[in-house]
């Protein structure tokens, strides 16, 4: 069996004047597997989007959002460890008739805890429909 050594070939802008190479994409240039006109290119374009001023406040983002970046990730791997389970995709794309069904019980109950409470949770799985779809948004202006 051979194994193949996989090198993440990237490079990032970061900030206002600053774009972050990854190792393999340092260690492809040094060991000849890349030649300088793609590696211009990768650099290039992560240079292009600094430039363009769209990722200056990517790591205040970042830090700000950090708790749910935390939950995000725990939800997907408790997801992905539990996918096997035909209940699971099932209740996952009934997700929305699950926040309505906590915003009308919310409602309901009469009192503001349970109000609010009850909003929170259709304002969260609304949310996990609509980052999606911001996340796919910005990667196309930042593409563009």
């Amino acid at each position: 069996m051979v194994k193949v050594k996989v090198r993440l070939i990237t490079a990032e802008g970061v900030g206002r004047r600053s774009v972050v190479l990854s190792g393999g994409l340092v260690a492809s240039i040094r060991d000849g597997h890349l030649p300088a006109d793609q590696a211009a290119a990768v650099i290039g374009h992560a240079a292009g989007i600094v430039r363009a001023g769209a990722t200056r406040s990517d790591f205040a983002l970042l830090f700000w959002t950090t708790p749910w970046q935390i939950l995000r990730g725990l939800a997907q791997g408790v997801a992905q460890s539990l996918s096997w389970l035909p209940l699971v995709g099932s209740v996952w794309r009934l997700r929305l008739v699950v926040g309505l069904i906590a915003l009308i019980q919310g409602w309901n109950e009469g009192t503001t805890q349970a109000r609010v409470g009850g909003g929170l949770s259709a304002g969260v799985i609304l949310l996990s429909y609509l980052v999606p779809r911001w996340e796919s948004a910005w990667a196309g202006a930042v593409r563009d």
